[in-house]
């Protein structure tokens, strides 16, 4: 298969998680939240805990299943290491690629694009004469986002 279309099959991966992560979760605050509005106190709800475990899921399946589809071998390595970033990439964007005012994952390009850019670099980087460039790209992705948390 030719190399680029397994570099966009896996940015296309990585978008699709991030799209549907970002639907789970946001319909998990928003059920919460309507149960919770005429709530006076302390409101708690499994709306939020199911969300995260379909969430989980959701990368789990989508992104071996999408790994493979694209063709990005070897799987035994290419799927732990987009598995890491993909749940660093959505752990790290809770606090810097919200909406401005929302407490949910807001399904927006910034988003879409940070959540794609893991995978396609993985895929990138089994290209032998891109491995040095998509390494350091995945490098710069993993440092910008840890000062981006601060």
């Amino acid at each position: 298969m030719w190399e680029p279309v397994r570099i966009a099959g896996a940015a296309v991966t990585g978008a699709l998680t991030g799209a549907a992560v970002s639907g789970a979760w946001n319909w998990g605050v928003s059920e919460d939240a309507k149960v919770c509005k005429d709530e006076p106190g302390v409101c708690l709800t499994y709306y939020p805990l199911y969300a995260l475990v379909l969430a989980v899921a959701i990368v789990v399946v989508l992104v071996p299943v999408g790994l493979w589809i694209s063709r990005v071998h070897p799987l035994g390595l290419s799927v732990p290491a987009c598995l890491l970033l993909t749940a660093y990439v959505l752990t790290c964007s809770g606090d810097w690629l919200n909406a401005p005012g929302s407490p949910s994952v807001q399904l927006t390009w910034p988003f879409v694009l940070t959540c794609a850019t893991g995978p396609a670099l993985v895929a990138t980087a089994r290209v032998r004469r891109l491995q040095v460039p998509a390494l350091s790209a995945l490098g710069v992705l993993i440092v910008v986002s840890l000062f981006a948390r601060a």
